[in-house]
């Protein structure tokens, strides 16, 4: 999806809220952010660190999952969004750490475990 506020294509994130596990944040923030369901894969969860500014870090945590829907919700945080193949992914996304994660994605699904 593409962010108005940051002008950067990204995944649906966001911050727990209070007693909330990261599974429930992760499929929470995908509902709300463009109105999908999704059931996460079990036994597939990375995490990534990147610099916001040279003062300030971004953890997130990414996880596979399956679509029940594909109605997007348009919103004021989203331009706009599109699904796409691992290799384009790759080139919208800013931070280098999301390929890896893309390239583990996907031996995981081919089951190359």
């Amino acid at each position: 999806m593409f962010q108005q506020k940051s002008r950067t294509w990204s995944f649906p994130k966001g911050h727990s809220e209070v007693f909330e596990i990261e599974s429930d944040t992760a499929i929470r923030e995908v509902r709300e952010e463009i109105g999908i369901n999704v059931k996460l894969v079990l036994d597939f969860r990375e995490e990534i660190v990147y610099n916001i500014n040279p003062l300030r870090q971004k953890q997130v945590i990414l996880f596979l999952s399956e679509v029940s829907n594909t109605v997007i919700t348009p919103n004021s945080e989203i331009k706009e969004y599109i699904w796409t193949d691992r290799e384009t992914t790759c080139n919208l996304l800013i931070h280098e750490k999301y390929k890896d994660i893309l390239s583990k994605a996907e031996t995981f699904i081919k089951g190359d475990r």
